[in-house]
């Protein structure tokens, strides 16, 4: 009988982790993989959760946690001998989606809370097409993962209203400087790009502007070199779109960039005007923000029921 019930747990992490463990265990230079067994949160307390926060859980996470309450997946690389820990994949549990910045002030006079600070950076509402999330009462930010303190990964509500219950968070990343880089449209997205790059170290930086540390580099190029390049190419793709984007949607105003010069000479009819003054609109481009990851394959109910 206990053999039985250890054996459907086992299936059930490798269905939760989908086939992840297995993928690990055939890569040479790997060993050490340890998956803490987490029992499923209580519905009463992911209730309570959503009922304290005034936001409601997507179904994915909300199954997720039903499932298994957080997960930590770690594994270790032997070099030269040495056991060195490499990879971790962590969720915060329910109790430990906590809130990041929302209240204004801070119970320590004269040390400023994010809140505070966020009226410093009112300028930058958008990072690659999309509107990056605050620390005042606009959003409500949850931290998801704790990355080992290298950065946040967390889920973001947007354009919320006192009072009123917040749906359909994004995950996003928050690095060491407060900035905001965007992961995925939802939990399932990232939940499968986390797994796509094996817990590796400052993965997420991938994503960023900044790029992997030398050591972080080191570490793809030995065990995910191609999944390296394809974040590499796929974020200079991105960039390159976007100020193509920003490029074409930019329009010359003929009565500002002429404007004096046209009273020195003489001035023609609307209808020679209109002939010798050409329209220089360009055809607006999409703008594409990191959305890309709403296209990749979502979790499988089955596997978080």
């Amino acid at each position: 009988m206990d053999e039985d019930i250890s054996g459907r747990k086992n299936e059930l992490f490798q269905q939760l982790t989908l086939g992840i463990i297995k993928t690990l265990e055939k890569r040479p230079g790997i060993f050490g993989i340890s998956l803490a067994e987490k029992q499923g949160a209580d519905r009463s307390t992911v209730l309570s959760w959503e009922q304290k926060h005034s936001c409601f859980l997507p179904d994915d996470l909300k199954n997720f946690y039903l499932t298994s309450d957080g997960l930590l997946l770690t594994w270790k690389s032997k070099i030269a001998g040495a056991s060195i820990p490499v990879g971790r994949m962590e969720i915060n549990p329910v109790s430990g989606l906590t809130r990041i910045g929302g209240i204004m002030g801070s119970s320590s006079p004269g040390v400023p809370s994010l809140a505070d600070l966020e009226n410093d950076s009112d300028t930058e509402e958008e990072i690659l097409g999309e509107t990056k999330p605050h620390f005042d009462q606009r959003s409500r930010i949850f931290e998801l993962d704790p990355c080992q303190g290298y950065g946040k990964v967390c889920i973001v509500y947007k354009d919320t209203k006192p009072v009123l219950p917040a749906h359909y968070p994004e995950v996003w990343f928050l690095d060491r400087s407060l900035q905001w880089h965007f992961l995925a449209e939802n939990f399932s997205s990232y939940y499968r790009v986390m797994l796509m790059h094996l817990g590796l170290p400052q993965w997420q930086y991938s994503f960023t502007d900044i790029g992997l540390s030398p050591q972080a580099q080191q570490w793809f190029n030995h065990y995910a070199p191609i999944r390296y390049d394809l974040d590499f190419d796929s974020y200079r793709d991105l960039t390159s779109e976007e100020s193509n984007g920003q490029a074409n949607n930019m329009q010359l105003d003929s009565g500002r960039v002429f404007k004096g010069k046209s009273d020195k000479r003489k001035q023609p009819s609307n209808q020679a005007a209109k002939k010798k003054v050409p329209m220089l609109a360009g055809k607006p481009q999409p703008m594409l923000g990191q959305r890309s990851t709403g296209a990749m394959p979502q979790i499988s109910s089955k596997a978080t029921k």
